[in-house]
């Protein structure tokens, strides 16, 4: 017996040795290995519909390989439409700032404003816009050439990212048999767990996916209607800000502020009630609730700080991981108190009838004795 545990404890020095080893060596490749495995939970429906059909035969290099054209079709061909007139739209638009602001259009704007409103000399306000207006493009041709600069590495995250789901669909079933046997957990409150684990991942997914787009389209049809410039910029720009917390105010707000500065009213006013108010009150009265199951939900704080330690810790897709990772927490701890801790809602249930009881059986000797 001394034997064996020595070797067990050998062997398990070696698993976590190597173990280390594999994170040093896909360390660089974390972010596109987890949204690998968020996309394989997500169209794992999409595949076991395939498999069902009887022009696919069971074949699972063919169900696989629709299943990941679906998933180019559905994610990578928006984004990179998108990317392509981002680019077009930013070129002209960094073109047009540098060759079309002039000093007299400037002063043309600046003699709009209120002069109780500018405490500086009017000059001196004409040259901090136009250094403000130039720097602008400035980052603009940087940011259209960095995105060109970092095409290469693009198609390696991409190789990683399909080599990640093109391994997980078919063996998507069985990999979760494994992890149930490993988990030290009753069979049905593994399988339970993993189904909160993957119904998590689902909600979140479309839920952020699912109104951050809507709210990119619906603000850019805003957008054509107010007749604001560079429109499909700032459609493309709403959509991509929408994922984050503040949301599309970080857009909208600029732009309402140069049209009341140019002498709007009514435009900014619909687009600062458009951004205050009607658009929460679609996102978290019709859409959240039509999207996420009551299972899991997150309290409104604790969405707001998983998504932000997220973003900070993977990047743009810890919109997504860090409500996920705070759901799993909670779920996490919940079974601990279940199973491990001797604790139970059930048990918290009878305390609360034992509680009741008590205070209603001393409450009856009382009305005995007035009577």
């Amino acid at each position: 017996m001394k034997q064996t545990s020595h070797g067990q404890w050998v062997f398990l020095a070696l698993v976590l040795f190597l173990g280390f080893l594999l994170y040093l060596v896909l360390r660089p490749y974390f972010a596109e290995m987890a949204t690998g495995l968020v996309s394989a939970i997500v169209f794992k429906p999409v595949y076991d519909l395939l498999m069902r059909q009887s022009w696919v035969g069971g074949r699972r290099i063919l169900a696989t390989a629709l299943t990941i054209l679906l998933l180019l079709v559905a994610i990578v061909v928006p984004v990179v439409i998108g990317l392509s007139m981002m680019i077009n739209q930013v070129q002209q638009l960094s073109h047009d700032l540098q060759g079309a602001v002039t000093l007299e259009e400037i002063e043309k704007i600046v003699n709009q404003i209120p002069p109780s409103l500018i405490p500086v000399e009017t000059q001196q306000l004409v040259d901090s816009i136009r250094g403000v207006v130039l720097s602008t493009a400035t980052w603009f041709g940087g940011t259209v050439l960095g995105i060109a600069m970092s095409f290469p590495a693009l198609i390696v995250q991409l190789f990683v990212f399909l080599a990640v789901v093109v391994m997980l669909l078919p063996n998507y079933d069985s990999a979760l048999r494994g992890l149930i046997r490993l988990l030290p957990l009753p069979a049905i409150t593994a399988q339970k767990y993993i189904e909160t684990f993957t119904s998590s991942i689902m909600a979140t997914v479309v839920a952020v996916f699912g109104i951050s787009i809507f709210q990119g389209i619906s603000t850019g049809i805003l957008f054509i209607w107010l007749q604001v410039p560079y429109a499909g910029v700032w459609t493309i720009l709403c959509t991509l800000v929408a994922f984050f917390p503040l949301g599309i105010l970080v857009v909208t707000v600029p732009i309402a502020i140069v049209q009341f500065l140019v002498g709007q009213v009514w435009e900014p006013m619909v687009l600062l009630i458009w951004t205050f108010a009607i658009t929460p009150t679609l996102q978290d009265m019709v859409l959240r609730p039509m999207i996420v199951s009551k299972g899991t939900e997150l309290h409104p704080g604790w969405v707001l700080i998983s998504t932000f330690g997220g973003v900070a810790l993977f990047g743009f897709w810890g919109v997504i991981f860090g409500p996920v990772v705070m759901i799993m927490f909670l779920s996490t701890m919940q079974i601990y108190l279940t199973h491990f801790s001797g604790f139970s809602a059930a048990d918290e249930t009878l305390e609360d009838a034992a509680a009741t009881s008590e205070q209603t059986s001393g409450a009856q000797p009382a009305l005995h004795a007035d009577t």
